[in-house]
């Protein structure tokens, strides 16, 4: 994996808990991974996050860039989120996490197309 696109829905609850699962999948190697965060540029959007965050991601595996991030708060120490600009990035896996109120949880995996 070479980028995260996590939920990130700035719930602290919600969030602190996809944060700890995380780094219990990737431990120190979760500070090197770049997130791309969309809740702060379009909000939560409840059930349509998934579909969006999927669709961000495949952009960029297809044009080997990571969007722009915005950060109002104060980012978590030891992980990508504070603010960035747009890069190139060589990528050819992304992670997509989603979650719902309910409590059901996914991840989706997208490899770069060969």
């Amino acid at each position: 994996v070479d980028a995260i696109v996590p939920q990130a829905c700035g719930c602290r609850v919600a969030d602190t808990a996809e944060l700890a699962a995380l780094r219990a999948v990737f431990g120190d190697r979760l500070a090197e991974l770049p997130f791309v965060t969309l809740a702060p540029n379009v909000g939560d959007l409840g059930a349509g996050a998934g579909a969006l965050a999927a669709t961000i991601a495949a952009v960029c595996l297809d044009r080997q860039a990571l969007p722009a991030r915005i950060h109002h708060g104060n980012p978590e120490e030891g992980v990508q989120v504070g603010p960035a600009a747009s890069e190139s990035r060589s990528l050819r896996k992304v992670l997509v996490c989603t979650g719902s109120i309910g409590g059901q949880c996914g991840a989706l995996v997208l490899s770069k197309a060969t």
